[in-house]
């Protein structure tokens, strides 16, 4: 549950028009005392696994003021398809609205009866009506252009 919040939190600024500077397979967090790899995984979106693999630890201890690399657990591109079905999906919706439908994108994701990836799961047989009708491939086409 932690994972899919911080998953569509961190979508919720691309969603929304608004830019972010940092690549986020670049982001680093420093340990503050009282951090666990679980705090700071739900936090990220990561599970202890990922960030014990990219910080190449095989415990999970962590000190005050170590700095972790925190790895991407969503590619770009993923992030990126995700937020023009959502635009497509709850055009007019509210905020809650939008959220809904990233939420069950994701869900079907962890699901054993979809697909394991965003993309799979977005592109599977008629599953939303902007990937049907075309209006997904549309906005990135728009998106395209203001580039």
């Amino acid at each position: 549950m932690f994972k899919k919040l911080a998953i569509i939190g961190a979508l919720a600024v691309p969603m929304f028009g608004m830019s972010h500077g940092a690549n986020a397979a670049e982001t680093t967090h420093r340990v503050k005392a009282g951090e666990t790899l679980y705090k700071i995984g739900a936090e990220y979106g990561v599970t202890v696994q990922q960030l014990k693999e990219a910080n190449h630890k095989s415990t999970d201890s962590i000190n005050a003021n170590e700095t972790l690399t925190i790895p991407n657990s969503i590619s770009e591109s993923d992030k990126e398809l995700l937020a023009r079905l959502v635009q497509a999906e709850a055009k007019g919706e509210p905020y809650a609205g939008k959220v809904a439908v990233a939420t069950v994108v994701l869900n079907r994701v962890d699901s054993d009866s979809f697909p394991n990836s965003i993309h799979d799961v977005i592109y599977q047989g008629t599953q939303f009506t902007p990937v049907q009708n075309g209006e997904i491939i549309k906005q990135r086409m728009l998106k395209q252009k203001k580039l």
